[in-house]
């Protein structure tokens, strides 16, 4: 297995042909519009790449597969959708105007959304965001008031042990199970 060429081949060599590459140094608005939105799947975090190795935030003895002088790639750090918002909301300023328009003025909210119903079966709901490619739903209930939100982000930390009640759940009984496990489960292990 040493002797695989896969293994001494550069990172970006192993990168889709799409994949756009970003280091420290790329400007905010490539990243936002050729990173996160850029491809056919919109991704939520990117991995930020450097050719200098002192930049790496790799732990060597830790990984599985150290980087080489041959990857000429180290990774540098790890940009989410999320550190960017946070950003902006520490520091405003840096929008400018359009930290201050209202929405309706941005246009950012034309897309279907899809509810369902507070009783509607909780696995169900996810398999309904699967099949129709969005990330959430809005749950109602009998007036069509909305009661709260659903999203593909909920099942992160679901401990194993948590599936077998998922199945018999409605949309509401599992945010309310989310809500009351929030702070009880270790993250060692989430799925």
């Amino acid at each position: 297995p040493g002797d695989s060429p896969l293994l001494s081949a550069p990172v970006t060599s192993l990168l889709s042909p799409s994949f756009n590459i970003f280091t420290p140094q790329s400007h905010v608005l490539n990243v936002i519009r050729d990173g996160f939105f850029g491809s056919a799947t919109p991704c939520h975090r990117l991995p930020l790449l450097s050719e200098d190795p002192s930049m790496s935030i790799v732990d060597v003895d830790k990984s599985p597969t150290p980087p080489t002088a041959a990857s000429a790639c180290y990774v540098c750090g790890l940009l989410t959708q999320s550190a960017l918002l946070e950003y902006f909301v520490r520091h405003p300023t840096v929008l400018g105007t359009f930290a201050t328009a209202p929405l309706c003025q941005l246009q950012l909210s034309r897309r279907l959304v899809w509810s369902v119903h507070s009783s509607f079966p909780a696995l169900q709901a996810f398999r309904l965001m699967r099949e129709e490619n969005v990330s959430g739903l809005v749950i109602t209930d009998d007036s069509g008031q909305v009661q709260g939100n659903l999203s593909v982000s909920d099942l992160r930390g679901l401990q194993p042990k948590d599936l077998t009640d998922l199945h018999c759940m409605t949309v509401i009984e599992f945010l309310l199970f989310k809500a009351a496990h929030r702070h009880t489960h270790s993250p060692a292990h989430p799925l």
